[in-house]
């Protein structure tokens, strides 16, 4: 498996970095890094958060690991655990934020996009198509800040 590491913003109401996301697809469905969901919901030990989550919503993956450490990933599942778990003011916005926006577009178009894509380009013109694609993914990414890691 060679999936591709997606990372999404969150962001407070004044537009302030709160944490970074990183997500992976795995079989068909959104896993999330642990360390950056603890940090969104102001759990400081990840290690001590993850105790409460059931052995099948979460896994080591060594594919991810870049200094030499396996990150854990939570499925749906075990993230909703996490954001349960926290009691800090940013759980109740993290919760809004992944269950209104991330999820139900990562179930529509398999992966986050803040900008939908309203103007169709016309599909019989390959090169056309593929150049509109590619300028709204560009603009979607310099809107979001994104950045690959």
């Amino acid at each position: 498996m060679n999936a591709t590491i997606k990372t999404f913003d969150f962001k407070s109401d004044a537009g302030d970095l709160l944490a970074s996301v990183r997500t992976v697809q795995i079989d068909r469905s959104p896993w999330f890094f642990a360390v950056d969901v603890c940090e969104a919901l102001g759990l400081s030990d990840t290690n001590k958060a993850l105790l409460s989550v059931d052995e099948e919503d979460k896994c080591e993956h060594e594919q991810y690991s870049g200094s030499g450490r396996k990150p854990m990933l939570v499925n749906e599942s075990g993230l909703y655990t996490l954001i349960l778990k926290s009691r800090k003011k940013q759980a109740k916005r993290f919760k809004r934020w992944v269950t209104s926006d991330v999820l139900p577009s990562i179930r529509m178009t398999g992966s986050y996009n803040l900008i939908p894509s309203n103007n169709l380009p016309d599909f019989s013109d390959e090169v056309a198509a593929a150049r509109a694609w590619a300028d709204e993914r560009e603009a979607a990414r310099r809107a979001i800040g994104y950045a690959e890691r």
